[in-house]
């Protein structure tokens, strides 16, 4: 039989460069220019193209070559070698650039030192890869969103450094209808950058570089900028080839292999080229214990059997008012019986049955008592009278005192038992039998009677109380926007759960040792190197997972497609504290206690590279709980959220409403502009708008053991985590 082929359908997209260059002053002609180069011949043609922007802000005549010098350096040696990737070349030619500039400060050209501002970049197939040096920036606008990708991309050395001015190459995928803007830092000073952003999102290319390039003419003296538009080319067939799983360079193409959903890329980084190998409120209801009311045992005791059994027939006539003996009309109750009319009448049955026995059990046992009663006094006399005879005056006495009655209240009452007994020994079995049943039920019976008028009047005693008693108040009443939530599903149980992560919309559960996969139900534990989970994020651009040890300073990424672990490095400070991290494209972000600094780490071969200190501002982060990042970071205490923007601290406040909100846990993502907090207090999920507004409630009693949450609004779902369960119920 034929196997069936599989056709995957390939993107491919064209770019299209827009030029502004603007120098008022020709004088200043020299000190700034934009390139792009493309292949010149096939072999060159898989290395794309190559462009940016040089500016020196030196004006000096031996700064004046320094420009056309570097790119004549840059674009030889990138297509010197066909042979090689796109990232080895640009890589190649930038440690060129650097060399050539550190043979000229060797021969006393230093004043373009630190004032070289330059964005070098490729474009090869749909990938993208990007270097930076100095102040000029490069822009994306993806899904209505502008992001800086280069920011914090060049290094932030003190002293200046030729070999060190291209240091770092950020890599990342791009997709169609993206727009890029490089630029020199004038385009700043004339335009902030949310501006920038309405400005492209309104005009089109072409309308767009006129507007940026009349603005620059007529503000700054020099000035330079590239406008690069992504559209789709064409469409390609192709057979796939068959799945191997094989190990992957995590800086090669297959790094920019297509996802399954497009990512909105917000204000942060793009994404850089690499696939790692692939609890309620205990709401105190308050159970309402109702005690049976103690039926009082000091009651004073009946002088007699009868008065027992006559106060008992009493209670019964009670209970049953105007019954009248005689057939009972059963077919009256056939239809519509219920509990209580079936216990009604199974009582009423029961109390013509107990009258007629007890009629003829009371007319019995007076016969037998006189009969003993007589029996007895002829016995004893007949007795006496031969005493009488035999014995002197002092023995009769002492017989007197012994025949006299016992006194106790026990042999006042009940008959003697000896003397029943002699009497029983004249009945037939058959008598026996029956007169053994008949004590039987004038004992049981009563006893049970008894403890169903107990139990009704306590019922009846319960229902008094609950009617006087109100009930309590339903959680966020006052609230608005409320959902109650039926009920959540359970989705997973595990012991100890610490975290769960929402990687690419697929679940999955973290505990100290292990991962578990909430799809397939597969568990995976983590390397002994490693010892336990203290962070876990996830890198959706790469799909993996990060873990870490904060306290022995590992960390490992783990691959679900592949089911694999690989150890990483990660340069941190010596006294670091880290309390919680999160992912931003290809960008770790690790919150510092001790410094109170935000440390953001750019993804490099064989883990992550050198930090940068990305919080601009004295914010205090020290006792942060939990991270989210959009295009802002959002950071909480479980008491306040802090909003930060490009380092600096922005104002932001959750909306007023009657109970508090106390973010214990807050979560959001790249192309999401909704902000969800977890209100373990409350319990409570709570969705907001980006300014703060409150946009739904969600509130269900088992959300107050919950230990953590994550959201999927295309899966239409929120998922807690307790420490022992996973549960989820759908947004709407």
């Amino acid at each position: 039989m034929s196997k069936k082929i599989n056709e995957k359908r390939i993107v491919t997209l064209d770019s299209s460069f827009e030029n502004i260059l603007v120098c008022n002053d020709k004088s200043l002609r020299p000190y700034i220019e934009t390139f792009y180069f493309e292949a010149e011949n096939i072999s060159q043609k898989k290395l794309g193209t190559l462009f940016g922007i040089l500016e020196i802000s030196d004006d000096s005549n031996d700064s004046s070559y320094i420009v056309n010098y570097l790119i004549s350096v840059i674009r030889k040696e990138y297509f010197s070698k066909p042979k090689r990737g796109a990232v080895e070349s640009l890589e190649a030619s930038l440690h060129r650039a650097n060399l050539a500039l550190s043979k000229l400060a060797e021969h006393g050209s230093v004043a373009w030192l630190g004032k070289l501002n330059a964005i070098v970049a490729v474009i090869e197939k749909n990938n993208l890869h990007l270097s930076q040096a100095g102040r000029n920036s490069a822009l994306l606008l993806r899904n209505k969103s502008l992001t800086d990708i280069s920011e914090g991309l060049a290094g932030e050395d003190i002293e200046p450094n030729p070999l060190k001015t291209f240091e770092n190459v950020t890599s990342g995928r791009l997709e169609d209808n993206d727009k890029l803007i490089i630029a020199t830092e004038t385009l700043f000073d004339i335009f902030s950058f949310e501006e920038i952003k309405k400005s492209a999102l309104h005009f089109s290319t072409a309308e767009l570089t006129q507007f940026i390039r009349t603005a620059l003419s007529n503000e700054v003296p020099k000035a330079a900028a590239l406008i690069i538009s992504m559209q789709e080319k064409e469409e390609i067939q192709e057979k796939a080839p068959a799945k191997e799983a094989v190990e992957v360079n995590v800086f090669s193409q297959a790094a920019f292999s297509k996802k399954p959903s497009l990512p909105k890329v917000e204000d942060h980084d793009l994404p850089i080229e690499e696939e790692e190998t692939v609890e309620i409120s205990k709401q105190k209801n308050g159970h309402l214990y109702i005690k049976e009311s103690e039926i009082s045992s000091t009651n004073a005791q009946r002088s007699s059997s009868f008065e027992f059994f006559s106060s008992f027939q009493e209670k019964i006539r009670t209970f049953r008012p105007n019954l009248k003996p005689g057939v009972l009309p059963v077919r009256n109750y056939v239809s519509g019986l219920n509990f209580k009319k079936y216990t009604t009448i199974l009582l009423e049955l029961f109390s013509h049955a107990f009258f007629a026995v007890w009629n003829g059990l009371k007319t019995f046992t007076i016969f037998l008592w006189k009969l003993l009663q007589i029996g007895y006094y002829k016995i004893k006399e007949k007795y006496e009278n031969r005493r009488r005879e035999k014995m002197s005056s002092e023995t009769i006495s002492q017989l007197q005192d012994e025949l006299k009655p016992k006194k106790s209240i026990f042999h006042r009452i009940l008959p003697d038992f000896s003397k029943i007994k002699n009497v029983s020994s004249r009945f037939t079995l058959k008598q026996k039998i029956s007169a053994g049943i008949i004590v039987a039920l004038i004992i049981i019976v009563p006893y049970f009677i008894n403890k169903t008028i107990r139990f009704y009047e306590a019922k009846k005693e319960l229902a008094r109380i609950q009617s006087i008693v109100p009930p309590p108040p339903l959680p966020l009443v006052d609230d608005r926007n409320v959902t109650r939530l039926e009920n959540v599903t359970s989705v997973f149980e595990t012991p100890d759960i610490t975290k769960v992560i929402n990687l690419n919309d697929s679940f999955l559960a973290i505990t100290n040792d292990k991962i578990f996969d909430l799809e397939s139900k597969e568990s995976f534990v983590i390397p002994t190197e490693l010892e336990k989970i203290d962070l876990a994020v996830p890198m959706e651009d790469l799909k993996i997972l990060l873990l870490m040890n904060t306290v022995n300073r590992k960390i490992f990424t783990f691959s679900p497609s592949a089911k694999k672990f690989q150890t990483n490095n990660l340069p941190l400070p010596t006294n670091a504290d880290i309390t919680v991290g999160e992912t931003y494209l290809t960008y770790l972000y690790l919150v510092d206690k001790n410094t109170n600094q935000i440390y953001r780490y750019p993804r490099a071969e064989g883990g992550f590279g050198e930090k940068a200190d990305w919080k601009k501002d004295t914010a205090d982060i020290q006792n942060t709980s939990a991270m989210a990042i959009n295009e802002n970071v959002f950071l909480t205490d479980g008491k306040n959220i802090q909003k930060f923007f490009r380092g600096q601290k922005l104002d932001f406040a959750i909306e007023n409403t009657a109970t508090s909100i106390l973010p214990e846990k807050i979560w959001t993502k790249r192309d999401n502009e909704n902000l969800y907090i977890l209100d373990t207090t409350n319990s409570r999920i709570v969705k907001l708008d980006k300014d703060g507004l409150i946009i739904s409630q969600y509130y269900h009693p088992e959300i107050t053991n919950a230990i953590d949450f994550v959201v999927s609004e295309p899966k239409n779902q929120i998922v807690f985590s307790t420490q022992n369960s996973v549960k989820a119920f759908n947004l709407n």
